[in-house]
């Protein structure tokens, strides 16, 4: 749980609570105090604590002698009480505490108090800090600790916790006793409750209990976790009451606030029989006796370390395999980490097998002393301290800039200047047409150049595709006799460039996969990249190292201003820093038609210097932004996220056949589609006589969590990604999980083929990361309604006559039984939902699907109490539209304020 500051009257309240199990007298036998800031005060840790002793501490005072220490605790003039710590509540998982007060393992008792001290013992080591006379912080190697424990939760279910306090007190090394500094603490917070659970995992599996991928122990029944949470439930049923009345945005702000008026007087009155009674009663109702939950316990315990037991010892994990998993999914989403990551998520997959912190940490120093984990210099480029990486990062980021530079004059040109001119000047006669100066550059770039990797940065709306279409026809027309392939990060992209170039296109992963099997014949090719600012490096790595493997010309296009890659690495920007790569720009905008709308693009897009994108100029540009929409009356502010739903449908509706809302989240991107869909239906726009399908819908897994079976539910679906090896499962073939084994770490699924129904088991921790997870979705579909494909079609898909791709957005013509007709940009599709499902309404987008989408008016709400918005979505969502656009926002300047925020990649290059 989080950590949260406390003031000392609350403090003291709350941890001088009777408890029925651990304090039944008030004498506080579930408290004591612990630190080495507790030894320099004199107070032997261990020992149980006194009320006036915890006052005083609260206070900033001596326990003993009651003298000040810390002055600001009885500042006169402050104006909010002097904050007495920290409280870190650190429960035992549920099972955890079932099986400690309702089948008697008691010796967890003993583990929990084992885990506190060591917990509280490495937070002294890393997170001891005050600061010093200049108020910088400072290493202090001391803290004050008090230990409250209590055995039930405020509805008196069994939750075992301890409330881990940190007094506002700690000693500097010249003797002055000083406030703490708790920047890091909070920081690490998800660290902090990792090495908890690693710990006492640890310590839960020496003594022989078998766990399942979360840490619970196996063989306490789910429906009797479930009857055990009712203050979780009471907790979320009042969030979801004051989200209603729209009092409070923040939704941290609307927890604490649930959490605080959904509390009920803790029962002091009540003891440990009458609990006993009490949850035995409740045992009776689900239908389990006493001894049948010790039989299905230790029958469940038994047969874990059974099939344990029978594990061969390769397929045991170590863990250095464990800190492995987790450098592999970090270096998927960023070029530098930290140890502190590295170890929370080592923590996070390992503990079911009870690895701990202190060998997952020694398993990283090896790893790191064997170059496996490389150490990064720090310079002024870096955006972090304490950098690591990878050889294979270092390596591909190095190398991408070197074959940048080796790639200079290394090809021959498609055309001779003069060639190239004239083709361009043909194009525009025969389409009667006049290229903007940014396409011409553009184009002659491509005709002309001699170097092998070529970069194209046009700002959003500049003509690029158009651009592509250029050099295709001059390819054509001049018989250059080049091949051309495009291929663009998403498949939306790809179709797009190929519906309005004619040049063939695919996927980034797709084309990479077909180049791969071809044979190099040594003849110039010409290679389109598209979205270039959504690659990782090493994507890019692949594409060059092939491209000059097959003597292609790269052409790489894109804005890097739009939503940058999802996985780890800058490669544009480091060709530009480090191989002095200079792009031909495309600065003229020609999407947005009125000129306050051009102009405010055009501001938005001139933020970049020669480094990236420049935060004073981003300051200026969307403080010039806002003051253009709001003088125009293009800015809205609400009350709530209701009334921002509701104004924002509204706002849609006054031209729902040329608008486009987007959103930052897939759940407020479903909430809006049901608003409108009913709105049109009720207009008579989409048809009352729908039809319902049983769709598939994405569920989005961080990377480690896809390595935890825990998160894989029977019933859910999953799909093999392209390319992926060693699951004996062809990407794209659509699987029903059928089983989870906790104990195991696996999941069962069934599928079919040519040969029938087909039954596998995966390992989920070695292969988890190869695999997309998908639910079941009952939507109605109506002859009317927009619709959004939500994933490419395979090749089976496409021997199927249904050539689609992830992104694309049509309008339903017509319905009939499984089949369905639709209208997608200038062709019409058919396809029965049994053989392709990925399917939702497309009345509303995320940011990223709407990238490379364009609309005559696009919508943008805001809730500001959510976080996400940054400049990078606010350009790729603003430069969506043609004509118009409209912001709803529950605060202007907050919505302001965020949207400066710049969120760079990192690059191991940053680190030389």
């Amino acid at each position: 749980m989080r950590p949260v500051n406390v003031s000392g009257a609350g403090a003291q309240k709350y941890y001088y609570e009777k408890d029925p199990i651990l304090n039944p007298d008030g004498k506080n036998e579930n408290t004591f105090f612990y630190g080495k800031g507790a030894e320099k005060l004199g107070i032997e840790p261990g020992k149980k604590f006194t009320k006036e002793e915890f006052s005083r501490l609260s206070e900033g005072k001596h326990p003993i002698s009651g003298k000040q220490l810390i002055q600001s605790a009885v500042d006169p003039s402050a104006k909010t009480e002097h904050r007495a710590g920290v409280d870190i509540p650190m429960p035992l998982l549920k099972s955890h505490s079932i099986a400690l007060r309702i089948l008697g393992e008691k010796n967890i008792e003993k583990m929990q108090d084992e885990t506190d001290k060591e917990f509280m013992n490495r937070v002294e080591k890393e997170y001891s800090y005050g600061r010093d006379a200049n108020g910088k912080p400072i290493k202090t190697g001391n803290l004050v600790f008090a230990v409250a424990r209590h055995s039930t939760s405020r509805a008196n279910d069994p939750h075992s916790h301890s409330h881990i306090i940190i007094f506002n007190m700690t000693m500097r090394p010249d003797g002055k006793w000083v406030a703490t500094h708790n920047d890091f603490l909070f920081r690490d917070q998800k660290y902090i409750t990792s090495i908890y659970r690693s710990i006492l995992s640890e310590k839960m599996v020496q003594a022989g209990y078998q766990l399942g991928s979360r840490g619970e122990i196996i063989g306490v029944p789910k429906d009797l976790m479930e009857q055990f949470s009712k203050r979780r439930a009471q907790i979320i049923e009042k969030e979801k009451e004051l989200k209603e009345k729209g009092e409070i945005k923040s939704d941290g702000l609307r927890n604490k606030k649930a959490t605080l008026e959904s509390r009920p007087e803790k029962d002091s009155k009540i003891t440990a029989e009458q609990l006993k009674e009490k949850w035995d009663e409740e045992c009776k109702k689900l239908g389990y006796s006493k001894q049948g939950l010790e039989k299905i316990f230790n029958e469940a315990q038994e047969k874990a370390r059974a099939e344990k037991e029978k594990q061969a010892p390769e397929e045991k994990l170590t863990p250095k395999d464990y800190v492995r998993f987790a450098v592999k999914d970090a270096v998927l989403k960023k070029s530098v980490f930290t140890k502190t990551e590295i170890l929370r998520e080592a923590a996070k997959l390992s503990y079911k097998d009870g690895i701990g912190i202190d060998r997952l940490e020694r398993a990283f120093q090896e790893l790191n002393a064997g170059k496996e984990i490389v150490t990064l210099r720090e310079n002024k480029n870096a955006q972090q301290r304490g950098g690591y990486s990878t050889k294979e990062q270092i390596q591909a980021e190095k190398e991408i800039v070197q074959m940048a530079q080796e790639g200079k004059d290394a090809v021959k040109p498609i055309m001779a200047r003069e060639e190239a001119e004239k083709a361009i000047k043909d194009y525009e006669i025969k389409k009667e047409t006049i290229l903007t100066t940014g396409q011409k550059d553009a184009a002659q770039t491509i005709l002309t150049t001699t170097d092998r990797i070529n970069l194209i940065a046009g700002h959003a709306g500049s003509g690029k595709t158009h651009t592509m279409d250029v050099v295709n026809a001059s390819i054509v027309a001049h018989n250059a006799g080049t091949p051309i392939r495009a291929m663009g990060f998403t498949g939306k992209a790809a179709a797009e460039l190929e519906a309005k170039t004619g040049i063939s296109a695919t996927t980034v992963d797709r084309a990479l996969i077909d180049v791969k099997k071809s044979t190099p014949d040594g003849n110039p090719k010409l290679w389109i990249v598209d979205e270039h600012s959504m690659l990782s490096s090493q994507k890019y790595h692949e594409i060059a190292k092939l491209g000059a493997k097959h003597n292609a010309t790269i052409i790489s296009v894109g804005d890097t201003k739009q939503k940058a890659a999802i996985e780890a690495g800058k490669p544009i920007r480091d060709m530009q820093d480090h191989a002095g790569l200079q792009p031909t720009k495309m600065s003229e905008i020609l999407r947005q038609k009125p000129e306050w709308y051009k102009e405010i693009t055009t501001e938005l897009s001139s933020v970049e210097n020669q480094k990236g994108i420049d935060q004073q100029r981003a300051n200026r540009a969307v403080d010039f932004a806002f003051f253009k929409l709001d003088k125009l009356g293009k800015i809205q502010e609400v009350k709530n996220d209701a009334s921002l739903k509701k104004e924002t449908v509204k706002e849609y509706l006054k031209n729902y056949k040329g608008s486009l809302i987007v959103t930052s989240t897939n759940k407020d991107r479903s909430e809006y589609n049901s608003m409108i869909r009913e709105k049109l239906k009720e207009k008579g726009e989409v048809s009352k006589e729908g039809q319902r399908f049983t769709c598939f819908e994405s569920k989005t897994l961080g990377d480690t969590d896809k390595r935890l079976a825990h998160n894989y539910e029977p019933g859910n679906y999953i799909s093999v990604d392209l390319g992926a090896k060693g699951l004996g499962v062809k990407s794209g073939v659509i699987s029903e999980i059928t089983n989870r084994d906790l104990s195991k770490n696996t999941i069962t699924i069934e599928y079919e083929n040519r040969y029938g129904k087909q039954k596998r088991t995966i390992n989920v921790m070695r292969y988890g990361n190869s695999l997309s997870l998908y639910e079941k979705k009952n939507i109605e579909f109506a002859s009317g309604d927009k619709i959004l494909f939500l994933k490419n079609s395979t090749e089976a898909h496409k021997r199927e006559g249904i050539n689609i791709k992830n992104g694309m957005t049509g309008i339903i013509k017509s319905i009939g039984g499984e089949k369905i007709i639709a209208q997608v940009w200038q062709r019409e599709i058919s396809w029965r939902i049994r053989d392709y499902a990925y399917v939702s309404h497309g009345y509303a987008m995320t940011t990223d699907k709407a990238q490379g989408s364009t609309e005559g008016k696009v919508i943008m709400p805001s809730d500001t109490s959510k976080p996400g918005q940054h400049f990078r979505q606010f350009y790729t969502g603003i430069t969506r539209g043609e004509r118009d656009v409209k912001i709803i926002t529950t605060s202007k300047s907050e919505l302001q304020e965020s949207t400066k925020k710049i969120f760079e990649k990192s690059s191991t290059l940053d680190y030389e």
